[in-house]
Parts: structure tokens; sequence; C-alpha cells
């Protein structure tokens, strides 16, 4: 699997929320971790969405392994596993083929981690702040949460990024140093609110506008 690549994906039989999606669907692999063994996705949908900063419609005449026109969803963005995609019949590798769609796809992900909408913080519960450590059903390291608070408000979902072991100094003041965000360990998914099973602390705004410049970054890295 390459950055850019559409592939299918399995993301599960059920929807975690209402504003997820379930099921085998196309989806863009938009970065590969872990020695290609897991890949963070943002998936395809033919449903018709509300017009959002970080849904992308896509005409399938441009982009022609599409059989539908679809939107992606960037608020989606997901980790899947190599073992949960397959290849689609004919390969299409979006920053190959369509360097606008990739632009797109960075400026609807940039807009789902950017502090623009920081305004809406005091609508929102602590353990969903931007900038919050907590700890996510099933992660094994504690999380920053990194999506802006307008979608923390109103969204039943949280986009966060795990943090590697031992990146917390203390439990009342969290000074968290820049190599615990690596850039190669940098990863980012979208959690259900209802998955977040404990409050750790405030690292603030500074820290998670570090984490997400890291990752745009990366993206905006050659393939």
């Amino acid at each position: 699997m390459l950055k850019g690549d559409i592939v299918f994906t399995d993301l599960g039989s059920k929807n975690t929320t209402e504003h997820t999606q379930k099921g085998w669907r196309p989806a863009v692999v938009v970065d590969v971790l872990i020695n290609s063994q897991a890949c963070t996705i943002i998936p395809f949908t033919t449903r018709v969405k509300k017009a959002l900063p970080t849904h992308i419609p896509i005409n399938k005449r441009d982009v022609p392994v599409l059989k539908e026109d679809s939107v992606l969803l960037c608020e989606n963005c997901t980790i899947v596993r190599a073992a949960k995609m397959a290849p689609i019949n004919e390969p299409y590798n979006v920053c190959a083929n369509n360097n606008e769609l990739w632009r797109k796809i960075i400026a609807g992900l940039s807009i789902q981690l950017s502090s623009k909408y920081d305004y809406c913080t005091k609508y929102v519960e602590k353990q969903y702040r931007r900038g919050a450590i907590v700890y996510v059903k099933d992660l094994s390291y504690p999380a920053i949460i990194l999506s802006n608070e307008r979608n923390n408000e109103y969204s039943d979902n949280v986009t966060v990024a795990p943090l590697k072991n031992g990146a917390l100094a203390s439990e009342k003041f969290y000074d968290i140093a820049d190599d615990c965000f690596a850039m190669k360990n940098v990863s980012i998914l979208n959690v259900s609110k209802k998955n977040i099973c404990g409050y750790i602390g405030y690292a603030g705004k500074k820290i998670a506008n570090h984490v997400s410049k890291q990752y745009i970054e990366r993206l905006n890295e050659p393939v």
C-alpha cells in the first residue's frame, strides 16, 4: 500500500456511532504505518452529505475507479489493518493521478485538526477539548485530542493521536517533549466519544497544534 492509493477496506458490520461508516467500501490511504501493517484511511460514501469543509465531493469522471459520484469524509479518518484492506481491480493513486484532489484531502484534514473553531471551547466538556489527554478503549497508549472544538461540540466522534508510552511528565502538569511526537510515530484516528474512558489532563492547544502540524507536513511529503 502507498500513500494516495484507493483501496477497498472493511470498516466493520456495525456503526460505532451515527456518523461513522461501516462495511466494505472504497477509501483513500493517507498514511502508511507500522511497516505497512496498517494504514490511516479516509472512507468514501455515495450518500448525499451536508456540505462541510471536511467533506470533499468527487465526480466519478475525475476518479475513474469509482462507480458513482462520492464524498470523502475527512472527519472519518481512521486506522485499518492491512488484513482488512484489498486492492481495487484497477490500481489508482491519488497522489500520482490527481494532485488537485490530494490537496483537497490535505485541506480537509487540516480543517479537522485546526484551531480555527476553538471559540467553541466553553461549550465542550473537558474530556473532549482539543488538547486533552485521554484514555481510549482498545488503545494501548493515552491519546491527545486534535479535532477542532466545533466538531467536538456537535459530533459523536473526535480525532485523536496516540502518544508514545511515558509521554506524560506528571499527573498534574503536562510538559510533553517533542520527541514523544516523533514524525514517524504521529498517527491519527477517529474514535467515538463513548470510547473515551478516562481523562488524564490538559496538554493545551499549543501541543495539539504542534502534533497536527507534524502530521500535515508528513502528508505533504512526496510518495
